[in-house]
């Protein structure tokens, strides 16, 4: 049985063999027409011998990670010389784009609807300062009915206090040029004599 070690040194070193007419239609169908010095493994092998020998004694657990990294962007690479992995990465290209496309369009979206609540706030701000400035003004307009009530009902007082003032002094004045008469007509009754005498006085001077 072989550990992973050895199945992975191995794969290494079978990278980059000779094309053949059994497998140049596999390689053209299948790998996207790369050949052998396009294959990230092969380039690992050449770079990096002393790496590819020691997998040969040591577990691949046991490297340095520097040298796994080395191994795995090698693994990597020849995976993304592979048909699949590439209609794999394409087709999910293709999602995220849709996906961006989706994102994008729902982001204007709400932006759209975010500006039209601004505008709704500030035209609901607008609708309330008219509504106060109309309400001011009908408040106003009442005070100044109010006002104008009250002075119109303090003019028609007034005018009634002085025509009852007036007409208190008319009184006044009959009554006294009343108590007048009265006390001259009192004065002659109580004082006939003086008619006598001038009625005597009056025939003697005739």
């Amino acid at each position: 049985s072989c550990t992973l070690s050895e199945i992975l040194r191995l794969h290494i070193l079978a990278s980059g063999a000779d094309v053949t007419s059994a497998n140049a239609k596999y390689r053209y169908q299948k790998r996207g027409g790369f050949d052998a010095t396009d294959d990230a493994c092969m380039e690992l092998r050449l770079s990096n011998p002393s790496l590819v020998k020691k997998l040969s004694s040591t577990s691949v657990y046991d490297l340095t990670p520097g040298e796994k990294m080395k191994i795995l962007h090698a693994l990597c690479g020849k995976l993304l010389t592979l048909v699949s992995t590439r209609d794999f990465i394409e087709d999910y290209v293709d999602i995220l784009r849709q996906a961006k496309q989706e994102f994008r369009e729902l982001k204007a979206e709400q932006h759209r609807k975010e500006r039209e609540e601004a505008a709704a706030r500030i035209r609901k701000r607008k609708e309330e300062k008219l509504k106060e400035q109309e309400q001011k003004m009908k408040e106003k307009q009442e005070k100044l009915k109010e006002d104008e009530q009250r002075n119109s009902t303090a003019d028609i007082s007034i005018g009634e206090e002085e025509r009852e003032d007036f007409d208190t002094s008319i009184e006044s004045k009959d009554t006294e040029q009343k108590e007048l008469d009265q006390d001259m007509v009192t004065e002659d009754e109580d004082d006939p004599g003086s008619h006598k005498r001038g009625r005597r006085g009056n025939t003697e001077i005739s």
